[in-house]
This record gives C-alpha cells, structure tokens and sequence, in this order.
C-alpha cells in the first residue's frame, strides 16, 4: 500500500509524475486545490465557504483544509493509498496532517522529494506557452510547436501564463523555498525521504521513483 507524498518546486514535472504514479499504483491523486475547485464548481456549502475566503482574498484555513482532507481520505478509492501534491506546504500544516493521519491509523510510508536546480526551475517555467484554445502545452525550447507562436492541433494562439514571468516565477519559488522545502527534513528525521534528480527526462525521473517504492 503506497502513501506518498510528492514534494518539489514548480517546474520539477511533480503534476506529471503524480499523474503516473496514480495510475500505475490505482492510488488517488489528492490535491487540496482540485478539491477546493471542485466544491466552489459545484455550488456546495462548503464550496461556497471557500469562495468567501478566495474573494476576500484570504488563504483557505488550515481546520478548514484538514476537515476536507479527513472527508477525502474516508472514501473507497483510499483504502489502498493515496498520493499528496501541493499539501503539506509548511511545516504548521505538515505537523497537522501528521496527526490526522496517526487519528487515522495511515501514515506516509514515502516522501518523494524531486531535486531541480533553481536556474533550471526558471529556464522552464519561463518558456512554457499555452494554446489559449485548447490548453495545449510547448516549451519554446524543449518543446516547441511546429510554427512558432501556434498550437499544433487547432491553430490556437500561445501565449505566456501571466504566472510565468520572471517576477512571478522568483517570487513563487522564494515561498517554496522558505517555506516548504524544510518539510523535506521534518521528514527526514522519520527516514523516509527520498531524493530524486528532477533533471533527467520524465521517463528516467519516474523510472527511479517506482525504484523507492
């Protein structure tokens, strides 16, 4: 039984592997922003709850999060294990999903950290392109559309996420840094942390996670 815990900046390629290892291991992919979005799409109490927070502009409360996460990990499809991205981001939340999970009788039995230097991050955050049709994805370097500047499959226009920028892009890595990296070594004092190098291709970089587990 697989419970992981996926932990790596923007632009490590966590959201693919977390793709693959979900299905490879029929493990749920749990993201408290699916999550979040799926509530406020569906008009639930507890979505229109969120919406408040979002429109005042407030971070979702950590109680708020956990009582989520507690009705998420009650379902079927976590009986065999599950697979957290983009939750824990602290070390206040990690402690807190670490109780839950002990009043659950579940722990993380892996906690995959995917290593990227920070100029790297950057190089391939910045040259991400998005079809504003489709939503199809290039890079203008690894990746780029046959003709530049036009998705591939519809003709769509690409164009650069406003979240990409340099400012952007610096100041997201900052809070991943100060802020969540250190979760790595709460981890690691349980011996659980594995070191993964991000850099090599999505084949090798998921080939060595499925080694760990």
């Amino acid at each position: 039984m697989q419970k992981i815990l996926l932990i790596g900046p923007q632009g490590s390629g966590k959201g693919t592997q977390a793709e693959q290892l979900a299905k490879t291991y029929s493990i749920p992919h749990i993201s408290t922003g699916d999550i979040f979005r799926q509530h406020m799409s569906e008009k639930t109490e507890l979505g229109k709850l969120l919406e408040s927070f979002v429109n005042e502009g407030k971070l979702v409360p950590n109680d708020v999060t956990l009582e989520i996460i507690k009705e998420r990990l009650a379902q079927d499809d976590c009986a065999n294990g599950f697979l957290f991205d983009g939750y824990p981001r602290n070390i206040e939340q990690a402690e807190s999903i670490d109780v839950l999970l002990e009043n659950l009788e579940m722990t993380f039995n892996h906690v995959i950290s995917l290593e990227i230097p920070r100029e790297l991050v950057i190089e391939r955050l910045e040259g991400r392109r998005t079809c504003a049709s489709c939503g199809k994805i290039y890079h203008i370097r690894f990746n780029p559309p046959i003709i530049d500047g036009i998705c591939d499959d519809d003709g769509g226009k690409l164009y650069q996420r406003e979240d990409d920028t340099i400012e952007k892009i610096a100041s997201r890595l900052e809070t991943y840094y100060t802020q969540t990296e250190p979760i790595i070594d709460h981890y690691r004092e349980k011996g659980i942390v594995s070191e993964i190098d991000a850099t090599l291709d999505i084949s090798e970089v998921f080939a060595k996670i499925q080694e760990v587990l």
